[in-house]
């Protein structure tokens, strides 16, 4: 069985360096055009879990603003855009028309390196998670170090509004490896919120009830992120079952751990 899917852009649109550079002119001048566009009551969210749940709590308090979903940010991968929301195809000429123009972008990642927060604008960024590796400026001088990439951090930290962090364990390491100095919220990952309501018991029977685990079981989650030294030689043959560029590489032993 074959199934082929088609490019999600126009054949004119975004596919090379040359055509999104016409695209950014046309649809993001905000930065040589005098006064610039005006800003829209929208919401661009860019990335996954955390964003996701800011969009959810904003709909659940009835928030009058349309919600812009970026996709397309990982080959290979859908992205599931949540109800109420408006998918913009990353590379778009709505996408660079949405970086531009919504008052509001919330997002776990990295903008792109040309970005630059207008007057009015407001940049959350959440991250994705408790900092319990190296990464960003902490890979100077290391094999795995972008130093490109390292390059543009001031720049883009710079354009951020606000840092979400989830600790006080993590403000000073989000803060040295992203290169921030700016303001930063301590309050959690919005990600993990739902890990906090009132009536959590009840969510977690419910997920118990799901999976069909015992009431009086203790569950244990291992959830292994990747390692920069597993990761796939450029050189080699991709290997089409994989699910990204990095290989398994087992460090815990599931079945000893339960015995």
């Amino acid at each position: 069985l074959t199934v082929v899917a088609e490019p999600g852009l126009p054949a004119h649109a975004g596919r090379s360096a040359y055509s999104r550079r016409l695209l950014r002119a046309a649809h993001h001048p905000a930065r040589r055009t005098p006064g610039g566009l005006p800003l829209r009551d929208t919401v661009l969210y860019a990335g996954g879990d955390s964003p996701r749940a800011v969009h959810t709590e904003l709909v659940r308090r009835g928030t009058e603003t349309e919600h812009l979903w970026v996709t397309g940010t990982t080959p290979g991968r859908a992205t599931s855009v949540p109800p109420g929301a408006r998918a913009v195809p990353v590379h778009s000429a709505d996408w660079y028309e949405a970086l531009a123009r919504s008052r509001r972008i919330v997002t776990d990642g990295q903008l792109p390196a040309w970005f630059e927060r207008r007057p009015g604008q407001t940049v959350v960024q959440t991250w994705h998670g408790t900092p319990l590796g190296r990464f960003g400026i902490g890979l100077t001088n290391t094999l795995y170090a972008d130093h490109q990439y390292l390059a543009t951090l001031p720049r883009r930290s710079d354009q951020w509004s606000v840092l979400v962090s989830p600790s006080t364990f993590a403000t000073p390491w989000l803060r040295r490896s992203l290169a921030y100095h700016g303001e930063v919220l301590e309050a959690g990952s919005p990600a993990n919120d739902l890990l906090f309501p009132p009536d959590r018991d009840k969510a977690a029977e419910e997920i118990r009830r799901g999976l069909g685990l015992p009431e009086d079981h203790r569950i244990v989650l291992y959830a292994p992120t990747y390692r920069d030294h597993l990761a796939h030689p450029p050189s080699a043959s991709p290997d089409r079952s994989a699910p990204g560029p990095y290989r398994w590489d087992p460090a815990l032993d599931p079945r000893a751990l339960a015995r």
